[in-house]
């Protein structure tokens, strides 16, 4: 792991590039003194794939609250939580249906 790696980079919430094939973040040590000077680190709630610090975290985690609302909406409002079906096809045939409709007004109240 990182720790192991170099102690430099305790701390530290920036990564140096990820790859999402591999799941990984690359990290490099900032002061070069090391003998490996990158290290290819699994993807994980420590180190994520996109680094924390950076603007476009910022903007994917503040898109986030919209849909965990709209999830929020569709298990209270369009009965997704209280299924009774059984079945992963029958659930995800009802589930399909229910954000279509729900699709379907949204366009409707649009053009209307």
């Amino acid at each position: 792991m990182v720790d192991a790696l170099c102690q430099n980079l305790l701390g530290r919430d920036a990564g140096d590039g990820s790859d999402a094939k591999r799941g990984a973040s690359k990290w490099r040590c900032p002061t070069g003194e090391c003998t490996r000077v990158s290290e290819w680190v699994k993807a994980d709630r420590l180190h994520p794939l996109v680094p924390r610090t950076t603007e476009r975290f910022k903007s994917l985690y503040h898109q986030r609250g919209a849909v965990e609302r709209e999830f929020g909406r569709l298990k209270h409002e369009w009965a997704i939580l209280p299924l009774r079906i059984r079945g992963l096809a029958k659930v995800r045939l009802h589930t399909d249906l229910t954000i279509l409709s729900k699709l379907a007004l949204a366009l409707a109240a649009e053009s209307a």
